[in-house]
């Protein structure tokens, strides 16, 4: 782990909520929200909120799932929900993973790496608490 780069603990970032992990007849967020590998987030230090909620908006909205918002967590907050799992303590990190790509350009992406079980899942997901940050206020008006 040596030669992986990884952000500064102060660091916040940011984790599209898509429609399918937001119920809001219950005004939850899925546990599942991190579950998985290479999770993708966004860096509110290289870009802000607005520029973010754009790359958001093209790469990920579709027809049957919009984003619904973002939720907003330091990287130290994500490292130490890892540690502090008492189930299965997990070192988690956040590494910068800007995408190139023409037309799906994200100089803040970045990624959480190790793989995140449900329930490590669902301890990140209350630690970035609620309300999340709201998409509406976000979209061009049309």
């Amino acid at each position: 782990m040596a030669d992986v780069d990884k952000l500064d603990g102060a660091e916040e970032v940011l984790r599209a909520i898509l429609q399918p992990q937001w119920d809001p007849a219950l005004g939850r967020i899925s546990p599942s929200l991190f579950e998985g590998a290479d999770v993708s987030l966004s860096r509110l230090a290289l870009c802000t909120e607005d520029e973010i909620f754009t790359m958001f908006f093209r790469d990920l909205d579709k027809p049957d799932r919009l984003v619904m918002g973002a939720g907003q967590l330091s990287v130290a907050a994500i490292e130490a929900v890892g540690a502090n799992y008492q189930e299965k303590p997990t070192t988690l990190w956040v590494a910068p993973d800007p995408v190139s790509d023409i037309g799906h350009e994200n100089p803040a992406h970045a990624v959480i790496p190790p793989k995140i079980s449900r329930g490590l899942s669902r301890k990140l997901v209350a630690e970035m608490g609620q309300p999340f940050i709201e998409a509406q206020k976000y979209r061009a008006e049309g």
